[in-house]
């Protein structure tokens, strides 16, 4: 899969940047806070990023397929994705219902909007019938995303963000949360590997 690259270049970003706020020698309390609050950003980014780009390579897989080869569950997404499409758009790009109307109907930008943490990841991969290995559970990812959207919003200030985590409470978030794509990307690489998205008879 070639979001596993993706991972390793933008945890390594987190990582890095994590390693120097945590190194640095500054007397500046508010500048440490903000530094901190940042970081909460960045593995927002890394989190939506690989998530994306995992369901963007499902929708590849799919679109190797005709729509009736598809299992169920993928065809509800695709038909309830076109709703959200311009007819006049999806006349130009499809020739019948082939594989053409699931590529047609995915549009990466839409897929998480923000919204992106554990239970939402959990909540997506059983619509579209990917087994999960382990629980996927990880409370540090929905304290990045209200985290990160308060800051983006304005409801914070980096400073006030940043006061209320110390240098450890953002390790344990960065660490955890790799772990956690890490598992994610294996069971869709698995789900795609193995065809999963296909009716049983089509594979």
């Amino acid at each position: 899969m070639d979001t596993y690259g993706e991972l390793r270049k933008r945890g390594f970003e987190v990582i890095k940047y994590y390693k120097f706020v945590r190194g640095l020698d500054s007397t500046d309390e508010d500048l440490i806070k903000i530094l901190k609050a940042h970081c909460f950003t960045m593995l927002y980014n890394l989190i939506e990023s690989v998530a994306t780009n995992a369901f963007e390579e499902v929708y590849d897989a799919c679109g190797q397929h005709t729509f009736d080869d598809l299992r169920s569950e993928v065809k509800m997404i695709v038909l309830k994705n076109v709703q959200g499409r311009n007819a006049r758009d999806l006349v130009g790009v499809l020739n019948s219902l082939s594989g053409d109307i699931v590529l047609a109907s995915f549009k990466k930008d839409e897929l998480f909007s923000g919204n992106l943490d554990a239970r939402k990841l959990r909540d997506t991969m059983s619509e579209y019938g990917i087994d999960r290995r382990s629980d996927y559970k990880n409370d540090g990812m929905h304290v990045i995303k209200i985290n990160r959207n308060d800051l983006g919003h304005g409801v914070k200030s980096f400073v006030e963000c940043g006061r209320d985590y110390t240098i450890e409470d953002l390790g344990e978030y960065i660490f955890s949360t790799i772990r956690f794509l890490r598992r994610f990307l294996s069971d869709v690489e698995r789900y795609i590997s193995a065809r999963e998205y296909l009716m049983p008879t089509a594979s």
